[in-house]
């Protein structure tokens, strides 16, 4: 769990919705990317003092989000790396659930699952259940990253041999890593919902969005070109080109509605 200057509750429901898992065995890694915040910073102590299966890190300065992921990836002492965001909230089952598809299907190298959607005040808003299969994951990963970050569980040796996060990407750091593990590896989507992703009323600007959908363009050309997918996917790609090109962001938060309508 990466955290930088997170909301004191929102951080409190997201490490305690890890620490309440029904799988009790795990390394909690947190890593503080050098939060200025103090009620951040006394929260995460406070916890770190509580449960000895934390293992608190302090960056001395602020690196990003894509180091920091990448620090906590060569830091982590298991096989297996569920990612976690430090306001999205775990459910109970979810650890326990993907060890066990994990363990079933030796084959693949990553799952993620469906997830609710909340807002500030942990209402929800709207669901994302999207594509559970392999063979369906592949084909339309392309046009829309349907994944939810938070809810990511993965091999660490696949990713570390496909060389981590990439450094250069600002954003988009998450889907550019899928699409480097999809091109040569087994994933799926649990269909359940496992986790819930928190859309915050102040944290998306217009700018960053588009930023964002920028990164992800430069991912999906990536996949083409380097991560293994066919040439013939070019064409899935010009839906995301128009989608930067020609969406303003009033229009994008209506598109979501629709597609995350409960």
């Amino acid at each position: 769990m990466p955290v930088y200057n997170e909301k004191k509750d929102f951080l409190k429901n997201s490490i305690e919705s890890i620490l309440n898992q029904s799988l009790k065995d795990f390394e909690f890694l947190i890593i503080d990317d050098g939060s200025n915040d103090e009620s951040c910073l006394s929260t995460l102590e406070i916890y770190a003092k509580k449960d000895p299966r934390i293992t608190l890190i302090h960056n001395k300065q602020n690196i990003g989000l894509t180091k920091t992921l990448n620090k906590g990836l060569r830091l982590a002492s298991g096989k297996l790396i569920a990612r976690a965001d430090s306001d999205d909230l775990s459910h109970k089952g979810r650890l326990e659930k993907q060890l066990h598809f994990m363990q079933q299907n030796p084959d693949y190298a990553l799952c993620g699952s469906w997830a609710n959607i909340i807002n500030d005040k942990d209402e929800k808003i709207g669901i994302k259940k999207f594509h559970s299969t392999y063979e369906d994951i592949r084909k339309n990963i392309l046009l829309f990253n349907f994944f939810t970050h938070s809810s990511l569980f993965f091999k660490k040796d696949t990713v570390l041999e496909l060389g981590g996060y990439d450094e250069t990407m600002l954003k988009a750091q998450d889907y550019d890593l899928l699409l480097k593990i999809i091109g040569r590896n087994k994933v799926a989507n649990i269909p359940e919902f496992l986790c819930s992703h928190r859309i915050q009323n102040d944290s998306i600007s217009a700018q960053n969005k588009k930023r964002q959908e920028w990164y992800g363009l430069i991912a999906r050309f990536r996949a083409i070109t380097k991560y293994g997918f066919p040439k013939a996917y070019f064409f899935k790609t010009i839906p995301s080109l128009f989608y930067f090109l020609f969406v303003p962001h009033f229009i994008e938060k209506q598109i979501f509605k629709i597609l995350w309508k409960k």
